[in-house]
């Protein structure tokens, strides 16, 4: 087991001790549901919608089969609401984003001892001072820019004299706050200060796939997004088709696209879980993130090459810092709306609203 292993709040035997083992959320498991020979069956859902972690945690569900003999592990898409049903048969393992999940309590076991995830990320899986679930990867903000319409900075002048219109995709209550993170100061009364036809007419209503077609088709001047739409672009640019453009890292260093992952309680096989969860913040694993598109959650380098992968490693690049503000993953379905409402109350009015929201 890797050093990023967790230790859970259980009391270790004489032997374990003795051994120095490190366990991730040993738990007390209930009667296996999956009975006959030496087959296990770990089962885990995977809730969350920003970012595309399919691949990864399947190619980490099958490096956990090849590591563990007999053990197999089944992964599926799930939704939130699936938690709470009358009928639900929970899983072992829950990967989730922020807001699937109010009441930790009741459904996860607490988590103790080291992680390895760097603590200003680790605390989004606090709830009431427990920890319920450990973060495994992450994704962030950044915004595309048409080199042929905006060569400027995080400056309400420069976004002022774009030569073409800004576009603000509407995801849930996501894309307001991540707008004015990103931009900081100059965010504040952007949206009323800009001349007539800077803005999209459905800049704020538009949905995230829309406004990124606007900005493929040469629409838009700049795009706020994620990491996911900026490889779609570079994919674009490696095909030889698209246009020329650039990024602009965030100002803020702020995320809410967070998965995190946690053993269900009286998991059948939740010491088989927690192995895997081990595995997820594990080097090797981490260093796999990459490759999908996804950031890490553990200290390191930059993984991504400025030769190959500039776009990403310039958004990442801010996220680093130990001042990163992540979303809490039990109290965001609470939190998003209210900050969503100071960030827009800030770019349409200005004056301290997210100051008074607590962001700055």
């Amino acid at each position: 087991m890797g050093r990023h292993a967790v230790r859970v709040l259980a009391v270790l035997t004489a032997l374990a001790l003795a051994a120095g083992a490190r366990e991730l959320l040993t738990v007390r498991e209930a009667p296996p549901l999956y009975e006959g020979g030496t087959r296990r069956v770990l089962r885990v859902w995977l809730i969350e919608s920003w970012m595309g972690s399919s691949e990864w945690v399947l190619s980490q569900a099958a490096a956990f089969e090849r590591a563990n003999d007999g053990v197999h592990v089944r992964v599926r898409r799930a939704l939130a609401q699936e938690l709470t049903a009358a009928d639900a048969v929970l899983p072992d393992v829950l990967l989730f984003e922020p807001g699937a999940i109010d009441a930790p309590a009741e459904l996860l076991t607490p988590v103790a001892g080291e992680t390895g995830v760097r603590a200003e990320i680790e605390a989004a899986g606090r709830y009431r001072d427990v920890r319920y679930a450990v973060p495994v990867c992450m994704g962030g903000y950044l915004a595309l820019c048409n080199d042929a319409l905006f060569a400027g900075a995080w400056t309400a002048q420069d976004l002022a004299a774009s030569q073409g219109v800004l576009q603000i995709p509407q995801d849930g209550a996501r894309c307001y706050s991540a707008a004015a993170l990103s931009m900081g100061a100059a965010s504040q009364g952007l949206l009323g200060a800009l001349p007539d036809g800077a803005l999209a007419a459905d800049a704020l209503a538009c949905t995230p796939e829309k406004a990124y077609q606007d900005f493929a088709q040469g629409r838009t001047a700049v795009l706020v997004c994620t990491q996911r739409e900026a490889r779609r672009m570079a994919a674009l640019r490696e095909a030889g088709e698209g246009f020329a453009f650039s990024a602009l890292a965030p100002e803020r260093a702020y995320t809410d696209l967070l998965l995190l992952g946690g053993v269900t309680r009286g998991a059948p096989q939740g010491a088989l879980g927690s192995a895997f969860l081990s595995q997820l913040v594990d080097e090797p694993a981490q260093a796999q993130l990459a490759a999908h598109g996804l950031y890490p959650v553990i200290a390191g380098d930059n993984p991504f090459p400025q030769a190959t992968a500039p776009l990403l490693r310039a958004a990442f690049e801010p996220l680093r810092d130990a001042s990163l503000l992540c979303a809490n993953a039990f109290s965001w379905a609470e939190q998003a709306p209210l900050l969503s409402a100071h960030a827009r109350a800030g770019l349409l009015q200005g004056g301290a609203a997210l100051e008074d929201a607590g962001f700055y």
